[in-house]
């Protein structure tokens, strides 16, 4: 990855945390940001894939987590003193919901799973 493309990358993430950190401060909602964030791939909107398997995962543009990095960004998000185990495995993995897709959408991303 270029510098510049580690920049992109990096402002995608931080553009990502800002439309979902409020989506995170109620507890229903939280556990829907990290369904949302496990098991999917997030695409700028005009990507080419279709299916997780179509996205290469050293694409710089693409944005994913595994479950237990969801936990703990989600947890870190709500500033409560919670960590990961508070949300791992809490039910619904890889089904964005609404919400996030909006909130995503808002960005400039779709998910792909």
């Amino acid at each position: 990855m270029t510098e510049e493309q580690r920049a992109a990358h990096d402002a995608a993430w931080g553009r990502m945390l800002d439309v979902l950190r409020p989506l995170t401060q109620d507890d229903e909602t939280a556990v829907g940001v990290y369904a949302s964030l496990c098991n999917v791939i997030w695409v700028p909107t005009d990507h080419p894939a279709q299916t997780y398997g179509e996205v290469n995962v050293r694409d710089y543009t693409a944005l994913t987590t595994t479950w237990r990095y969801a936990g703990g960004l989600v947890a870190d998000l709500r500033e409560k003193g919670e960590d990961y185990m508070h949300f791992y495995c809490s039910g619904g993995e890889g089904q964005p919901t609404p919400e996030v897709i909006e909130a995503m959408a808002s960005i400039g991303y779709r998910p792909v799973v």
